[in-house]
């Protein structure tokens, strides 16, 4: 009798164990994965950008125009504004995840900040 409790509760804690792990893989590994997609779902619309860039010789106004009509974004379920200085803010409608990216000139050099919220969802290039 005792040898069946002690199975009884030993299943129950590692059922509970399992659901937390399920949980916490949801939460953080599936989230990072899904804004890591759209972070490269991004990237036609960071090129347009960045050419922008380069013939107006700065950022303002660099996000004029500038549309997002790439196919895999619509299965990604994302709401995506670009602002007229180029930055480019993505809401998942999944999770109300948000994604920012800022483009920096420095010196005729491009590069993207990226920001995440929360943060648990930011894939490896925005942390």
């Amino acid at each position: 009798m005792i040898m069946k409790g002690f199975i009884v509760g030993f299943l129950t804690a590692l059922v509970i164990i399992m659901l937390v792990a399920i949980e916490w893989y949801d939460g953080y590994g599936v989230g990072r994965a899904y804004m890591y997609e759209t972070l490269v779902g991004m990237d036609p619309t960071q090129k347009r950008i960045e050419a922008n860039i380069r013939r107006l010789g700065g950022t303002s106004e660099s996000g004029n125009g500038v549309t997002v009509s790439e196919p895999d974004l619509a299965r990604l379920r994302v709401a995506v504004f670009v602002t007229t200085d180029g930055a480019i803010v993505v809401q998942s409608k999944r999770h109300g995840e948000l994604l920012v990216l800022l483009p920096i000139v420095d010196h005729d050099k491009i590069t993207w900040r990226c920001m995440v919220g929360p943060y648990k969802s930011a894939p490896g290039p925005c942390r």
